[in-house]
């Protein structure tokens, strides 16, 4: 009979310091954003049956995180300021075939909204999005709603399923021909006080 929005007891359990789930998924999120692979993989596959690579890692990144009341920049700044993160990604004798337990850095593609904002940035002219001021990037999109055959070819997840498994990096036919052909970046190359046109 309580009057109290249940979203807020919802998110005061959630975040609560006694409670050791919240802290271990979003460290371990956060971990494989930086990494390119989770401490616990698959990312959302947070099960007993399904230890950690490294389970005292992941406790205390947990609890470095609730320590700094989840805030998640200091926890980034903490990963990237890691002599793991700051690792070669060039392979040595013996950890060619490593894929899971950081012997080096694992070269990964940028994600799809990464790559398009890249394209922008590199080209000086910014994409524009239906609704969104002008400088909007993607990825600041709040949702998948948003049309952009780029982001669409290259990954974008649908977000249909809570799910990380929704987002694809596998590289396609489909994606090679929109770059050569596709307006993306041909638009953006031909487009007046565009990078190249400052240059010349």
């Amino acid at each position: 009979d309580s009057p109290a929005d249940r979203r807020e007891v919802l998110a005061k359990w959630v975040t609560s310091p006694e409670n050791p789930y919240f802290a271990r998924a979003i460290a371990n999120r956060v971990w494989a954003n930086f990494m390119g692979v989770g401490l616990v993989e698959a990312v959302d596959d947070l099960r007993l049956t399904n230890p950690p690579s490294h389970p005292k890692l992941l406790d205390e990144l947990a609890a470095y995180l609730v320590k700094e009341k989840f805030d998640l920049r200091s926890l980034m700044r903490l990963i990237a300021q890691s002599n793991m993160y700051q690792r070669s990604s060039m392979p040595r004798e013996g950890n060619e075939g490593d894929r899971r337990f950081y012997s080096r850095y694992y070269p990964r593609r940028l994600m799809a909204e990464v790559a398009m904002d890249a394209i922008s940035q590199a080209t000086a002219v910014p994409t524009s999005y239906p609704n969104y001021p002008p400088n909007w990037r993607a990825i600041q999109l709040p949702d998948t709603k948003v049309a952009s055959a780029f982001l669409d070819k290259f990954g974008r997840p649908k977000r249909d399923a809570t799910c990380e498994c929704e987002r694809t990096s596998t590289p396609s036919m489909v994606q090679a021909l929109h770059l050569a052909n596709g307006d993306s970046l041909n638009q953006k190359l031909k487009s007046k006080g565009n990078r190249i046109d400052q240059i010349l």
